[in-house]
């Protein structure tokens, strides 16, 4: 499944990734450096790495559409 940034959605859903241009995070949370990073112009596949590594959730939150 597909949850676009700027389409309504119902529920929190768990999810396999997140894009880093719409994200929050709390850095008490998770502890990450992007300049260790293989991959630099892929964030949104390494901080999904890093999440899994550090046992974060990543989870969609509901939101009105349009938002």
């Amino acid at each position: 499944m597909i949850l676009h940034f700027g389409r309504a959605n119902s529920f929190d859903h768990g999810v396999d990734e997140l894009g880093t241009g719409t994200i929050g995070l709390c850095t008490a949370n998770m502890t990450f450096h992007p300049r260790d990073w293989p991959y630099w112009d892929m964030a949104d596949l390494m901080l999904a790495i890093e999440a899994v590594k550090q046992e974060v959730p990543k989870i969609a939150i509901r939101r009105p559409d349009g938002s």
